[in-house]
């Protein structure tokens, strides 16, 4: 079994196939049957293909880090391989109007202090989203317009400016989706 990866990044996609060779060390022309299981058991694929005919299986981007297995049998010879699915710890923030929209993209729980910088003052979110969680939180400053970014201590996302109204600035969760 060659593998482009041994390790995969969830939202991209495990490619493989199979190769043969006689004692000669040359290719050899072949059918291969191949099974891939995921990290529970379940079958994924269960496929023929020629030798060296690559097999391509996407992989959710939310799904859980664990190791797949796959199978090759050809010619009565049996290969197995073990594909681990990464940790993918991601978080995408959105600014519609006055809310501030944060979804988890990752494969784990996201739980985080994200600091939120309206202009030149910093307000910190305790992020605690589920695999797909959604947060919602609506941004409140003296009437004007403003800049927001976010930061979670290791990159920033420059969402723009908006046009905030209120006493002071403050930013309050409504909901989680």
């Amino acid at each position: 079994i060659v593998a482009e990866a041994l390790e995969i990044e969830p939202g991209t996609s495990i490619k493989l196939k199979g190769i043969l060779h006689d004692q000669t060390g040359e290719g050899m022309a072949s059918d291969v049957f191949i099974v891939v299981e995921d990290g529970t058991g379940k079958i994924i694929e269960e496929i023929g293909k020629e030798t060296d005919e690559i097999l391509e299986i996407p992989i959710a981007y939310n799904e859980p880090p664990s190791e797949w297995k796959v199978n090759l049998t050809s010619s009565g010879l049996l290969s197995e391989e073990i594909i681990k699915i990464k940790v993918k710890e991601e978080i995408k923030t959105e600014l519609i109007n006055d809310t501030l929209f944060l979804t988890n993209m990752g494969n784990v729980p996201y739980t985080r202090i994200l600091l939120v910088k309206i202009n030149n003052n910093t307000l910190n979110i305790n992020a605690s989203l589920p695999v797909g969680g959604v947060e919602a939180y609506v941004l409140t400053a003296p009437d004007g317009e403003y800049n927001i970014r976010v930061s979670d201590g290791s990159s920033t996302s420059e969402l723009g400016s908006t046009f905030l109204t209120g006493r002071a600035i403050s930013l309050e969760g409504v909901s989680s989706i």
